[in-house]
């Protein structure tokens, strides 16, 4: 009974589950229309070194493996069951003249440490992002992308 408490506590007051809760208590009061407070809570995201952002729409499923310098502008949507490790960006491209678009990440992507997912594009589901990969196009999905830019390597396969 004891280690089932102790794994409890621990498994809710981990860094992985607070950056979310954080996150979501923040979309929650900035729908609400507080945006102060959301503004407040989005700022104890910064204790880990995180940044997401209350207008993403991020599943409650996303594990952040090691939350550490994840970035996660306004406009991303991420859907179910992604893993995303140390030092990810997901963004807008940043161009002063266009209007700001952001990615969308479908179900069980894995994206790996360092990786920079930037504009407009679609990560299919399944896919893998290496590390230190930079995605500027659409990704297809059970495929692995690699390299700066990214570069299609191959197609996953089920065994």
């Amino acid at each position: 009974m004891r280690s089932l408490v102790k794994r409890v506590l621990s498994s809710y007051f981990s860094p992985r589950r607070r950056i979310y809760r954080y996150y979501s208590l923040s979309r929650w009061l900035y729908i609400k229309g507080h945006y102060l407070l959301a503004r407040l809570v989005y700022w104890q995201q910064g204790k880990y070194g995180c940044y997401i952002s209350e207008k993403s729409v991020i599943h409650p499923t996303v594990e952040f493996k090691h939350p550490t310098g994840i970035v996660i502008g306004e406009g991303v949507v991420i859907e179910k069951n992604v893993k995303l490790w140390q030092n990810v960006t997901i963004g807008s491209h940043g161009k002063q003249d266009c209007a700001q678009e952001y990615p969308h990440i479908e179900a069980g992507v894995k994206i790996f440490a360092g990786a920079v997912i930037i504009g407009k594009i679609r990560i299919g589901k399944n896919a893998v992002i290496g590390a230190n990969c930079v995605v500027l196009d659409d990704v297809p999905e059970n495929s692995v992308a690699v390299g700066v830019p990214y570069k299609n390597k191959h197609k996953i396969t089920a065994n």
